[in-house]
């Protein structure tokens, strides 16, 4: 990746010279100053180096970045929604159709999803073995948007997406939660991770009721996410630029993280108890 800035940041909060750079990354001084003047991607182990080295001292090269790309840490700014985006791994390119999926293919469209928070996007691209993730800007006017704010109704999009409620999929109901989904430019939803995927397609299996699937899901506190569902979505999709995570930072983010996960997982447990039994099974409420 290209780490000429992180570099600048690290010589100016660090007080480093270019000489001592240099040498943390096991280069030249020249060489170093070719990649200043001429920016380009660098194998990953320099990157890591610098991030490790930065790590060490307490400077965070990703947070000064996004202070300096974007204020006060705010990532709403009018029309602009800044968001972040994971990976399973590194894309090749730049802004633009290089990094989108496939779009309408019948009746499933090909979802692109952002992070409302940085450590989200940078925690599921390590989850992926990546140490890469990326920052974008969604120029929001004009565009149509649906959010989701009942957690239940977001299980029954969710499932459907994921192509887990088979011949339910066409149900008055479930058409009434997905259409206006499909035809918004982007959507706004919970964020997800494994163990409330486990529980969606429970309920869709007819393994839990809609009590329990609804309580669980509400114990996780992952925040939202942006999917963009449509062309027009993605073309108002600005790429800014590329992140990168050191193995420090990874288990920074992972530190962050773990109580929350940790008491989401316990509480979801006791709510599948405490409301077995109660409420409806799929089979009942799609008859």
């Amino acid at each position: 990746m290209k780490i000429n800035l992180d570099i600048i940041n690290a010589k100016y909060s660090l007080l480093l010279s270019m000489e001592e750079i240099a040498k943390i990354l096991g280069v030249s001084k020249e060489q170093l100053d070719n990649w200043l003047i001429n920016p380009k991607d660098l194998p990953d182990i320099y990157a890591e180096k610098l991030h490790e080295y930065c790590h060490s001292h307490g400077f965070r090269p990703n947070e000064c970045q996004l202070s300096v790309t974007c204020p006060e840490m705010n990532f709403v700014d009018g029309d602009t929604h800044y968001l972040f985006h994971s990976v399973e791994q590194r894309r090749k390119g730049r802004a633009g159709r290089k990094f989108l999926p496939s779009l309408e293919k019948g009746d499933q469209p090909g979802l692109f999803s952002l992070q409302t928070d940085y450590r989200t996007a940078a925690l599921l691209s390590a989850e992926n073995h990546c140490p890469y993730w990326y920052f974008y800007a969604l120029d929001a006017k004009d565009l149509t948007y649906e959010k989701i704010d009942s957690i239940l109704h977001f299980a029954y999009a969710r499932a459907y997406f994921k192509g887990w409620l088979e011949e339910r999929a066409d149900h008055p109901f479930v058409r009434q939660i997905v259409n206006p989904l499909k035809k918004a430019d982007y959507v706004i939803v919970p964020q997800t991770n494994e163990a409330m995927d486990d529980l969606i397609k429970s309920f869709a299996n007819g393994e839990i009721t809609d009590l329990q699937c609804q309580n669980a899901l509400n114990q996780y506190r992952l925040g939202m996410r942006y999917v963009i569902m449509s062309e027009k979505g993605m073309e108002h999709l600005r790429y800014i630029r590329e992140f990168y995570s050191s193995h420090s930072e990874v288990a920074d983010y992972q530190e962050f993280a773990a109580p929350f996960l940790a008491e989401g997982k316990k509480k979801a447990k006791e709510e599948l108890i405490q409301y077995r039994g109660n409420g409806l099974y799929i089979d009942e409420l799609m008859r």
